[in-house]
């Protein structure tokens, strides 16, 4: 009923189908196609919080914190009793350096979950559960907390084993543990599923370098950058070609990463 009151039968088969094709879409690692189909549900129907929140999370696998949180704000305006965009404005905050207000939000969070029982009884949609664990992770990673994180990881691969942005975010907190082994499992599993995405290449890169597998990680950095060649995989190409004494060439690199960081 609350939804009838903004939109045709018609409109809502529709903003559902383009929230669920989003949905598959990200899950896959096409952030931008997933945000595409966001937008053109919420010009449909702009009190879908549920949307609004995955617009959010999308936007912060982009890097484009400012707009996630934007969206996390308008989420909690139109459904200020879930937990969820509290979680998103928890990892953007985060992201962003600002530490006090990522774990106010966090407390907001948690204090907004354990009011709610049907929530915590876990009686709801599977895509609500795994955006609910995801985003969890996320915040949990990003104040420092990977045991939660993984744990949460591992909840929403149990919903979707062949889940891209979760299999990279829980190879980076094993990263962050130090387990580069079983990281690089987790990146090759991603890569399998979305080869032309250049965040399982670059994660790969980085975790093969700290096992000092230097060329091996260079041959993943130049994948990363065939696909998409921003500051980090530069840097980070860079730095396993010093590492074999390549100088001239890691310069080259960085080189090319100082430029983008300037532009």
């Amino acid at each position: 009923m609350y939804i009838l009151q903004y939109c045709s039968l018609e409109k809502i088969d529709e903003v559902d189908g383009l929230y669920n094709r989003g949905n598959l879409l990200f899950s896959l690692g096409h952030y931008e196609e997933a945000i595409a189909c966001y937008d053109e549900a919420i010009g449909l129907n702009p009190k879908r919080s549920d949307v609004l929140h995955n617009k959010g999370t999308a936007l912060i696998s982009l890097g484009n914190f400012k707009e996630a949180f934007a969206c996390f704000d308008e989420a909690i305006g139109l459904n200020p009793e879930n937990p969820n965009p509290w979680y998103g404005k928890c990892a953007t905050t985060n992201l962003q350096q600002k530490r006090k207000e990522a774990i106010a939000c966090y407390d907001e969070a948690i204090q907004l979950e354990s009011k709610n029982p049907t929530r915590v009884d876990g009686k709801y949609h599977a895509w609500s559960r795994r955006t609910e664990c995801y985003i969890k992770a996320l915040a949990a990673y990003h104040l420092g907390n990977l045991d939660y994180a993984i744990a949460c990881y591992d909840l929403t691969l149990e919903i979707n084993a062949e889940d891209f942005p979760v299999l990279i975010g829980k190879g980076i907190a094993l990263g962050s543990w130090g387990h580069y082994d079983d990281a690089i499992a987790l990146f090759d599993e991603a890569i399998g599923l979305n080869p032309k995405h250049a965040h399982g290449w670059n994660n790969k890169g980085t975790a093969l370098r700290k096992l000092q597998k230097y060329e091996e990680a260079i041959a993943c950095f130049d994948e990363a950058i065939k696909l998409n060649p921003d500051l980090v995989t530069w840097y980070g190409k860079g730095n396993a070609l010093e590492e074999l004494g390549k100088d001239e060439e890691a310069e080259q690199c960085f080189a090319k990463a100082r430029e983008l960081e300037e532009s």
